[in-house]
């Protein structure tokens, strides 16, 4: 697989895990605002699903259950991001579930190496 390709896929991973970061830290801010969390979480979904695409597209060339892990964390971290602000409960599982994607995050990133949050 060519370098560039590796790197423009990386990327687009990076950029939803960046952004799933800024909502776990609006999440977590003294002021939180539900809003701003959904957005962030709009922009990660974007990216992941993006990414996604790009995987599915190619996927004789990037096949790896790290990747899978990713896509799956990610959806679970979503949903359960979502349905606490939704119903107003507790954080815990939430923090599990981006834990659990972070991890896998950290696992692809070994494989395609690593990329800088831009800010």
């Amino acid at each position: 697989m060519d370098k560039h390709f590796r790197k423009s896929f990386m990327v687009t991973v990076s950029l939803g895990f960046f952004s799933a970061c800024d909502a776990m830290r609006e999440l977590d801010s003294t002021e939180k605002d539900n809003s701003i969390i959904i957005g962030y979480l709009s922009i990660a979904n974007s990216y992941i699903s993006s990414a996604y695409a790009i995987y599915s597209c190619n996927y004789v060339k990037l096949k790896n259950i790290k990747l899978d892990d990713l896509f799956h964390c990610f959806h679970l971290f979503s949903n359960e991001l979502m349905k606490s602000i939704n119903t107003h409960e507790d954080h815990r599982w939430i923090k599990n579930n981006f834990n659990d994607f972070k991890s896998s995050y950290g696992e692809v990133e070994l494989l395609f190496g690593d990329v800088r949050h831009p800010l």
